[in-house]
């Protein structure tokens, strides 16, 4: 149970002010399951929940089950605060998941800018909302974000100063764009992880199916290469799915060497395949990822597997990896929205048909269930059929999820972290710093690890 009280005198960009109703509404058009939700993918906590007005401008949410971290993903899944009846009816093809609401191409929030202009896959522009509840903030009166996937293209718009400043600045063009004139540029440590992802799904001729070939790839891997030749050594390699300095990683993983290619080739000669295998490895085909893909094929030469590099345009990459079981081995990327490490667990490894193919009952033709065994002390309780290890884990994370005591659920991401890296669920390589640029007129601007901080700038042009 939540109580919620909603800051007096901020207004929605539509002039009114926001109040309980507009809370209660806003919850509950995501716990409805006729609305599809995208929420409820992540939150399913939030599905058929209860909530109660209290006051003007309090409500009171009871979840459908336990969530004693429930304050960090509401940071991240609720979406924002909007008037009540705002959406209207849901129609197709015009949002996530094919479906859409009027709030889709015509938002309304209470943040310091409002939409004024969009043109999909080209830019939006916002404009400073004068009712803003923080004072004086905003600081400038409009800002547009431009989309341009083209990293050379950023950066020469950035010189020629048509941009005052850009996001996800390349390695190779960091230290040069830092010492141009008039320009400012900064890297710190990011939330960005890139991951080999393995399909666990057992199709016949899928060698990724066995976890002595897993263990294989993993330690045939060496992450720091990559860090040093591709990303310029603008990261830190990952010891696990999560931030390796930080106090919710065990000692046990801080304290071993991921890349080991004696063990990789002393766990190939376990397997079924101890004279070597073949596997398909998928990436997109920007210049970076071929890059790593390539390095990575290398090698896994080294200690005996090949792996057939194969570059798809981003779409048919996922369409590939989310929607069929007809691959090996995907390298691709993906950024921690909330800073706690059960957000990843759950986000990264808990949902059916997750980035590895990894499962549990029910789960259709082709996404069986699949993967590795629990730990052998919980197998007289959940068996080793296939997806008995990810019932498993779903299972302690809402352990994690019902107590509020730290040290229990300490102790839980340990385990499950350790699971993660012994069964090779996924190979973690290493999370690349956040790097951007701006023109010096840009000031006050906040870098973060999460988040950006543009509402606080000024342009002094």
């Amino acid at each position: 149970m939540y109580d919620i009280t909603l800051k007096k005198g901020v207004k929605f960009h539509n002039g009114k002010e926001a109040k309980a109703e507009d809370l209660k509404y806003t919850f509950d058009w995501m716990a409805n399951p006729e609305n599809n939700a995208a929420t409820l993918g992540y939150a399913p906590q939030l599905k058929n929940a209860e909530t109660k007005v209290r006051g003007s401008h309090s409500v009171r949410l009871n979840l459908s089950e336990p969530h004693g971290l429930w304050n960090y993903w509401m940071t991240r899944v609720v979406n924002g605060l909007v008037p009540k009846d705002s959406r209207g009816e849901t129609a197709e093809a015009k949002g996530p998941k094919g479906l859409g609401t009027n709030l889709t191409t015509e938002p309304i929030g209470t943040g310091p800018f409002k939409m004024e202009e969009w043109e999909g896959g080209n830019y939006m522009r916002c404009v400073a909302f004068e009712d803003h509840f923080r004072d004086g903030i905003p600081k400038i009166d409009e800002i547009e974000f431009q989309f341009i996937t083209e990293p050379t293209t950023r950066i020469s718009r950035l010189r020629s100063d048509n941009a005052g400043f850009v996001v996800d600045v390349p390695p190779k063009n960091f230290q040069s764009t830092k010492e141009a004139p008039d320009i400012n540029a900064k890297s710190i440590p990011g939330s960005g992880s890139q991951v080999i992802y393995h399909n666990h799904v057992d199709t016949g001729d899928n060698p990724m199916s066995n976890l002595h070939n897993r263990r294989a790839v993993h330690y045939a891997v060496d992450a720091q290469e990559l860090l040093e030749r591709v990303y310029r050594g603008q990261g830190v390699v990952q010891k696990g799915p999560w931030f390796p300095d930080s106090d919710w990683v065990p000692d046990s993983l801080k304290n071993i060497d991921m890349y080991d290619p004696e063990r990789a080739k002393s766990e190939l000669q376990k397997g079924p395949n101890p004279d070597g295998f073949e596997v398909s490895l998928m990436a997109s085909n920007s210049s970076v990822a071929g890059k790593t893909a390539t390095i990575i094929q290398s090698q896994l030469e080294e200690v005996g597997i090949t792996a057939n590099v194969n570059l798809l345009d981003t779409g048919s990459l996922f369409s590939r990896l989310y929607g069929t079981v007809e691959w090996n081995l995907s390298l691709a990327g993906w950024g921690q929205s909330i800073p706690h490490v059960f957000w990843w667990l759950f986000a990264g490894f808990s949902p059916q048909r997750n980035h590895n193919n990894w499962h549990h009952a029910p789960a259709d033709t082709p996404w069986k269930p699949s993967g590795p065994n629990p730990p052998e002390e919980y197998q007289d309780e959940y068996g080793t059929e296939p997806g008995a290890g990810h019932t498993w884990f779903r299972d302690r994370l809402q352990q994690a999820f019902e107590t509020t005591d730290k040290g229990e659920q300490k102790e839980i991401a340990f385990e499950l972290q350790e699971y993660i890296v012994d069964k090779v669920v996924q190979t973690d390589l290493m999370y690349t710093n956040n790097m951007e640029a701006w023109r010096d007129y840009v000031t006050g601007y906040k870098m973060g690890t999460f988040s950006y901080e543009y509402r606080t700038i000024d342009f002094e042009k």
